[in-house]
């Protein structure tokens, strides 16, 4: 990790952002999602963690939410790394998010997307960043992330 050079020709601070959800398929359940903010300061690596326990959501909605509880704690442009196995939530903000966003948060068919409230936000949080997604759980994260996760959801 290191500084990064914005669009703007700006040096941005690097963050990696890692997610994890219990909840897995489209059916709404009860689990639990950690995120995990890294980033290199003077002093060595920094960490932030958080876990937390949802109630009656989907796996994409409650990746979204951890999404954005980890954006809301980044006070400064930065170049963001995000770490995810979900799919909806890298192919919608690669894809679809620009789209929506002029469409009035529709669909190309004119239907209302789903979860809009939260694609609302990830847009406005991600505005003043650059960012990336790394896509997979071979992470270094993972296997401590699923641990801690899993362990959450259980005491619900």
């Amino acid at each position: 990790m290191s500084e990064t050079v914005g669009n703007n020709g700006a040096k941005m601070k690097e963050i990696n952002i890692y997610l994890y959800s219990t909840i897995k398929g489209g059916k709404e359940k009860n689990g639990a999602y950690t995120y995990i903010l890294e980033t290199a300061t003077s002093k060595g690596n920094a960490t932030i963690t958080k876990t937390e326990k949802v109630e009656d959501m989907t796996a994409n909605k409650s990746v979204l939410c951890a999404l954005i509880a980890a954006m809301k704690r980044i006070r400064q442009s930065s170049y963001l790394v995000i770490y995810t196995d979900c799919h909806y939530l890298v192919a919608n903000t690669r894809d679809s998010l620009g789209k929506w966003s002029r469409n009035g948060w529709k669909t190309a068919r004119g239907d209302e997307i789903k979860n809009p409230e939260q694609w609302k936000e990830i847009h406005q949080l991600l505005m003043p960043h650059s960012f990336e997604f790394i896509v997979g759980t071979s992470h270094s994260y993972y296997q401590w992330m699923k641990k801690e996760t899993e362990a959450a959801a259980e005491c619900m």
